[in-house]
Order: C-alpha cells, then structure tokens, then sequence
C-alpha cells in the first residue's frame, strides 16, 4: 500500500493486523498521529509512513516491535516532540529515518547500542 490516499487519519485498528510483516502507507496525506496500537504488529519488519502530515508525538511502544528490523521511515512528516528513547530496544534495526519533521531534543543515547543501523537522519 502507497501513494492510495486510502483514509484521512490512521486508524487503530490497524494493530489488528498481527500477521502483517510490512506497513507501507507512504505518500497518502494521512493526518492525525501515529496510533500506539501498531505496537501488536508483533511481525512487523518494516514500517514506512513517510511523505504524510502525521503530527504528534511518535509512540514510545514503537520499541516493542522486536521483529522491526529492515527500517522505520517516518521523514517528511509533521511530527513533534523527542525521538523516544525505547526505540534503542530495536536491536536488529538496520535503518530509521526521520528527517523534515518537527522533532526536538537530543538524540537518544540508546540508539547508538543498534549496532546493525547503517543510517540514521
């Protein structure tokens, strides 16, 4: 899924997906936040919702998601507030963009434990 403007705002419900090892929602437009319910993505490898207008926060249980490991694309967003530090707890991340958004504060110093990240923005 991409570039379909197939809703407005993400819903919840989307965390009833628990079988689904990608969530590529890019380029759709999608308001609102991040829903803490991708959390039950418990298969979850990637997690692309880049090129929206998602504002908020971005959800600390983001780094429960122990099988997240080829990339977490969030760029060119509006989103807002610090880079959560549980994202350290993606031990097996190999990329994580987050640039063009509204993010403040320093750098988790848990993010430099990834050792399989390869880029970081």
């Amino acid at each position: 899924m991409g570039g379909e403007n197939m809703f407005s705002s993400m819903p919840s419900e989307l965390g009833r997906l628990t079988f689904c090892d990608t969530l590529s929602l890019y380029q759709n437009d999608i308001r609102g936040t991040i829903p803490s319910s991708l959390a039950s993505l418990r298969r979850l490898r990637r997690l692309d919702l880049r090129n929206n207008a998602l504002t908020g926060n971005i959800p600390s249980e983001i780094g429960k998601l122990n099988d997240l490991r080829d990339e977490i694309d969030f760029s060119f967003n509006r989103l807002s507030g610090a880079i959560p530090s549980e994202l350290g707890q993606l031990r097996r991340l190999r990329l994580l963009k987050l640039e063009n958004n509204r993010l403040s504060g320093e750098i988790p110093s848990e993010l430099s434990k990834l050792d399989k990240l390869s880029k970081q923005l």
